[in-house]
C-alpha cells in the first residue's frame, strides 16, 4: 500500500514541478502581453487574441463544439488534449465513435448524434477533472464494500472461513490504501437497467470504474501517464469489441495538473519548461499617443489652452518695471477671481 502511493506521488510531483500551475503562468504572460498591445495602440488585436484563446480552452477542456472532434475538424490543440486524457484504446474507441476511418478489420454500430456529445464530454480532461474529485472520497466506502462481499464469498464459497477471516483482518489496510491509491466499482448489478442505452448490436458483458486515490497518476497515450477521463476510467467489455477495454484511474492531484497543462496549452504554451520562462515586459512605442486615436489627444490644444492662461495671469502686471512694484499689487484681487474662467478656457480650447 505504502509503496504503490510512494510510486504514483513520485510520478505525479515530477509531473506537477516540470510546469506548476502552467495555466495560471501562462496567463500571467498572456497578460503583461496584451499590456503591451493595448499600450502601444493594438488593443483590437487584445480581443482577437482573448476571443481565440477562450475558445481554444473550452474546446480541449470539454471536447465540446459543432464537429470538435470530427476529422474534418481536428485540430492539434484537441488532439494534444485527447492524448493527456486517454489511453490508446480509448483514444481509438473515441476517434471510431466520431466517424473516423481508421482501416479496422471490423465494424463498428454508428454512435447516435444525441450520445456522442455525452460520449465527447466523458472524454474530455475537465471529466477527468470531476472523476479524480471524487476517488478519494467514493474509494473507501467502495473498498469497503468490495471486502464486504469478498468475505460472504468465502464465507459462502471455495475460500472457506480461513480465508475469510483473513480478508477481514486485512479490511482496514485496504479501506486507507484505497484513500490513496483508489479502488474498483463494480456495475455489473447495473447492466439489466443500462441494456438499452447502446447503440444496435451493442451490449455490455461487463462494467465498471476504476476510482483514483489522492496520488493516482493516471495513464495517458502521450507517454507521461499522468492525467484521465471519466471514459479513460470504465471497465467496458461489450458484444462488438473483440478485446476487453480496461479502465485506468486517475486522481485530484494528476488530473488537475494534467488540466493545468492543457490549458496552458491552449492559452500559447509551446509545453517546453515553465510559462513563466517566456516573460517580457512591455515597452512603450513612439506611437503610444498616435497610433490609437490617430491624433495627439488634444494635448496641443491643451497646451495653448493654458499659454493663454499664464498670458493673462500676468496681464497687466508689469514685472519688468520694479519703479512701481507695489502699484500693481493692488490688481491682485480681481487677478484671482479671474483666475477660474481662465482655466476653464484653457481646457474648453484643448478639444
Amino acid at each position: 500500500m505504502l509503496d504503490t502511493a510512494s510510486i504514483n506521488l513520485t510520478d505525479v510531483s515530477q509531473f506537477f514541478f516540470e510546469a506548476p500551475a502552467a495555466a495560471l503562468q501562462q496567463t500571467l504572460v498572456n497578460q503583461v502581453g496584451y499590456l503591451g498591445d493595448v499600450l502601444n495602440g493594438n488593443i483590437g488585436d487584445v480581443f482577437t487574441d482573448v476571443g481565440g484563446n477562450l475558445q481554444n480552452a473550452f474546446q480541449v477542456a470539454t471536447f465540446l463544439g459543432d464537429g470538435v472532434l470530427d476529422p474534418e475538424n481536428y485540430t492539434e490543440l484537441v488532439g494534444q488534449a485527447a492524448q493527456q486524457s486517454l489511453g490508446p484504446i480509448q483514444l481509438l474507441a473515441l476517434l471510431v465513435m466520431n466517424g473516423w476511418d481508421l482501416g479496422l478489420p471490423m465494424d463498428f454500430p454508428e454512435v447516435p448524434a444525441e450520445i456522442l456529445p455525452l460520449l465527447n464530454f466523458a472524454a474530455s480532461p475537465l471529466s477527468g477533472v470531476m472523476i479524480g474529485a471524487a476517488g478519494p472520497v467514493l474509494s473507501p466506502f467502495v473498498q469497503i464494500a468490495n471486502s464486504v462481499s469478498d468475505i460472504v464469498g468465502d464465507l459462502t464459497g471455495v475460500g472457506g472461513p480461513m480465508a475469510a477471516l483473513q480478508g477481514l483482518i486485512e479490511m482496514p489496510a485496504e479501506v486507507v490504501g484505497s484513500f490513496f491509491n483508489g479502488t474498483t466499482l463494480h456495475l455489473d448489478p447495473l447492466l439489466p437497467l443500462i441494456a438499452g442505452v447502446l447503440p444496435e448490436g451493442m451490449e455490455f458483458n461487463s462494467l465498471g470504474v476504476e476510482l483514483g486515490g489522492l496520488f493516482t497518476a493516471g495513464f495517458t497515450d502521450n507517454g507521461n501517464g499522468v492525467g484521465g477521463s471519466i471514459l479513460n476510467a470504465l471497465n467496458l467489455d461489450l458484444s462488438a469489441s473483440p478485446l476487453p477495454i480496461e479502465g485506468h484511474a486517475v486522481g485530484p492531484i494528476a488530473a488537475l495538473s494534467s488540466f493545468s497543462q492543457i490549458l496552458a496549452s491552449a492559452l500559447g504554451w509551446d509545453g517546453v519548461g515553465n510559462p513563466l520562462t517566456d516573460l517580457t515586459f512591455p515597452t512603450l512605442g513612439t506611437e503610444l499617443f498616435s497610433g490609437l486615436g490617430g491624433g495627439d489627444f488634444g494635448l496641443s490644444g491643451l497646451t495653448d489652452g493654458f499659454q493663454e492662461l499664464a498670458a493673462g495671469l500676468f496681464d497687466g502686471f508689469e514685472l519688468g518695471a520694479f519703479t512701481d512694484v507695489f502699484g500693481n499689487l493692488g490688481d491682485l484681487p480681481g487677478l484671482f477671481l479671474e483666475i477660474p474662467q481662465l482655466i476653464i478656457d484653457a481646457l474648453l480650447n484643448s478639444f
